[in-house]
């Protein structure tokens, strides 16, 4: 747990703003406050700054929290600013504190969150009924899986991004389905998934029997004279 804290001192405005310091204001005291940051998948974030305007109030700790002391009248708002470390996103609104005092003594705890801009999903990749297929992704190849139809493939993008992997089976026309594809979708964080794809042997159809011509009974021949009526 961090163990400095930061003091910061404001005068409240219309609808709960805040701005600047005022010693001035009687009724400001100080009120104590918990931020826990972390990534989305909800794993602490160390070293992450926390500033109010452009005053750096702390750092995460390695357990991803910071201890605040923010100076202020009862029910005033401070809109706290991350510093979201390399390949992540700041949040798209400050983080909002009320400054309150709770009867139980209790340090209200605020979660902030700070999303990658770039996530990685490791995929196991099984062909069953075929082996040594070729892999792709956006058009290029990533892979074959092999003699047991496994493969491993890493897939990089953006959050929500969809990819298309693609199993050829140009070198192999006896299978079926030819040249399918598995979509996988890539989360907000990094993540891993399983992509199967099942291949039959395309069998010739059998042939049909043809059928024997009909033998034709040739005309009894007759012996001697015909007598005609």
């Amino acid at each position: 747990m961090l163990k400095s804290l930061a003091l910061v001192c404001f005068a409240p405005l219309l609808l709960g703003a805040s701005l600047g310091c005022s010693r001035r204001d009687a009724s400001a005291e100080q009120h104590h406050v918990r931020v826990l940051v972390t990534n989305v998948p909800g794993e602490p974030l160390r070293g992450v700054p926390i500033k109010l305007g452009a005053q750096r109030l702390a750092v995460t700790g390695t357990d991803g929290y910071a201890n605040l002391t923010i100076i202020g009248r009862e029910g005033a708002r401070a809109n706290l600013d991350l510093e979201c470390p390399a390949n992540h996103r700041q949040p798209k609104e400050p983080v909002q504190v009320a400054l309150f005092d709770y009867a139980s003594g209790t340090v209200p705890e605020i979660l902030a969150q700070c999303e990658q801009e770039r996530v990685r999903l490791g995929v196991v990749v099984r062909s069953l009924g075929a082996k040594n297929i070729p892999l792709s992704l956006r058009g290029q190849p990533v892979g074959e899986t092999d003699s047991s139809g496994i493969a491993h493939v890493l897939v990089e993008g953006d959050p929500g991004e969809a990819v298309d992997l693609v199993f050829d089976t140009s070198a192999t026309p006896d299978l079926q389905p030819a040249n399918p594809s598995v979509r996988l979708l890539l989360a907000n964080h990094d993540d891993a998934a399983l992509a199967e794809q099942r291949f039959e042997v395309k069998r010739d159809a059998a042939p049909r029997r043809r059928r024997a011509p009909a033998v034709r009974q040739a005309p009894i021949a007759h012996e001697g004279p015909v007598r005609i009526h």
